[in-house]
């Protein structure tokens, strides 16, 4: 069998989407499958065998991964006409509804598969028929640590307690709701504390982020970096491993890898009681905040985004709750960690053959 799949090119960001399609190949792999991986901005012309009579060289399957937008509802279509792909599935994803005219939903009927059954729901409700619902998954391994360097980065914050989150820094991600978290824990929590937002890549946002922080009072308590994207996946390991909670604030999401690198970290995410989040994070194993309402943004004309609008202060008494209960706090991550193995790219992604 011959696959191929496309993922965005790094200038293009799409950092979550390379990752993904490295895991599908990787998991590929294991079961013998000629699999590569190229970027959407190559252009890729239908492979010609030179035998007689000459035929076209078709990709077995191919999966485009990549969110579900206008232009790359086209750029998919190209890929998977019949000169260039056997069978095609397109692996996308939306915070919301997208914003697709009639002519280009139908481009994607029964092609697309997503990550989360949000996702699906979101779909549907345009009218968008759905193959399959295909969880993203991660590779376990690459998320153990050194014991000495999680506790070398931890030593630099002494006795106080350690929360980190870790998100792009666009609207639906939350941070300013969570930095407005943590003004409420500043006034209730009587214990130190520092949290950790490792955001970016636009410095006029984070700028905004730093300059809120001001605003509350918080330069001692909150440290806003621009370093998304940019570190390696070994330091980000030893932070998750390191804190003593891992904050997810988002909005909206159309699945939310990082809350499965958490878990895999022994850590029970705090995020809001809504879909696809409360699809992987339940009660057993994560602290779950309730949303107030409904908000729907139009991202760029991208997307519009479905945020689920929490109340800062519920969500710093979650905060509040975890810390003081240590016991739970500690039976949870364990259950985390064990979630999380529903979620390993070899169970996950094999799933593309069975539905071929």
């Amino acid at each position: 069998m011959n696959v191929k799949i496309i993922v965005p090119p790094p200038y293009s960001g799409g950092f979550s989407f390379r990752e993904v399609g490295s895991k599908i190949e990787k998991a590929l792999k294991l079961i013998g499958v000629d699999v590569s991986t190229g970027y959407w901005s190559n252009f890729y012309m239908p492979n010609i065998k030179l035998t007689i009579p000459m035929e076209f060289a078709t990709w077995d399957l191919l999966i485009f991964v990549m969110t579900i937008a206008p232009n790359s509802a086209m750029l998919f279509n190209y890929y998977a006409s019949p000169i260039m792909s056997k069978k095609a599935f397109f692996y996308g994803v939306t915070e919301g509804h997208s914003v697709l005219d009639d002519s280009r939903k139908s481009l994607l009927n029964d092609k697309v598969v997503v990550p989360s059954e949000f996702v699906k729901q979101m779909l549907q409700e345009e009218g968008i028929r759905v193959k399959a619902v295909i969880e993203h998954g991660i590779d376990h391994e690459e998320w153990k640590v050194n014991l000495a360097e999680v506790e070398k980065w931890r030593s630099q914050f002494g006795d106080r307690y350690v929360f980190y989150y870790l998100a792009n820094n666009t609207s639906r991600k939350g941070i300013p709701s969570l930095i407005r978290s943590l003004a409420y824990v500043k006034k209730k929590l009587d214990e130190p504390f520092i949290a950790i937002i490792d955001t970016g890549p636009e410095e006029d946002e984070v700028i905004k982020f730093r300059k809120l922080v001001y605003k509350l009072d918080l330069e001692d308590h909150v440290q806003v970096n621009n370093v998304f994207g940019k570190m390696p996946r070994k330091e980000v390991a030893i932070k998750m491993h390191g804190c003593d909670l891992f904050l997810f604030a988002s909005h909206a999401e159309g699945f939310g890898i990082p809350l499965v690198e958490a878990m895999a970290c022994h850590k029970a995410p705090i995020c809001v009681n809504a879909p696809p989040m409360n699809e992987i994070v339940k009660e057993s194993c994560g602290f779950l905040v309730p949303y107030e309402r409904i908000e729907w943004e139009n991202y760029y004309d991208i997307m519009i985004f479905k945020k689920h609008m929490y109340s800062p202060e519920e969500y710093a008494n979650q905060i509040i709750y975890a810390l003081q209960h240590p016991k739970e706090l500690e039976e949870k991550n364990n259950k985390a960690y064990e979630r999380s193995l529903l979620y390993n790219y070899k169970k996950v992604y094999l799933k593309f053959i069975d539905i071929l």
